[in-house]
């Protein structure tokens, strides 16, 4: 299954800094009633801790999406083909040469790479499941024909759990 990632938002941050307060508190009571040592001033040495941390976290996000985010969509790309093609050997109990004639069929290709589109972007005025639908009518191929209706159903089963999970 494609998995969904979702951003990080204002809620995951607080978490984490509120994590870090509690683990602070946690710190100077453990240094307080085993070290012997000023609770308050215990808090006084690690008060920017928990600023600290959420900071790292936060600049470890940001760089880690510029940096690869190019990395993810084509990973997700792949996911998505895998999937697909997963799909359709389970449903339509193709086998390795039926297989490869679709992998070499360019109408089916082509419906596969815009079906992803659909699915990563949404509909648009180019790319819809109209337009899909009628690159496979056009073709004679039953196995085409079949293989692109699985397609087209589960691209808009997971446009919608993805819309769902933004």
């Amino acid at each position: 299954m494609i998995r969904i990632k979702r951003k990080k938002d204002v809620r995951y941050y607080t978490r984490v800094f509120l994590s870090s307060v509690i683990t602070v508190i946690l710190l100077a009571a453990f240094m307080h009633f085993f070290r012997d040592e000023s609770f308050f001033g215990v808090l006084d040495r690690f008060w920017s801790l928990p600023f600290l941390i959420t900071f790292a976290f936060l600049a470890y996000n940001f760089i880690r999406e510029k940096l690869f985010s190019g990395l993810e969509s084509a990973t997700e790309e792949r996911e998505f083909i895998v999937h697909m093609s997963r799909l359709i050997k389970d449903r339509l109990k193709i086998n390795e040469e039926q297989a490869l004639s679709l992998r070499n069929d360019a109408t089916f290709q082509a419906v596969m790479k815009d079906a992803y589109l659909v699915y990563r972007d949404g509909e648009g005025e180019e790319k819809n499941y109209a337009a899909l639908q009628s690159k496979l009518d056009a073709k004679k191929s039953d196995l085409v024909q079949k293989a692109g209706a699985i397609v087209i159903d589960e691209t808009k089963k997971l446009r919608e759990k993805k819309i769902r999970h933004q």
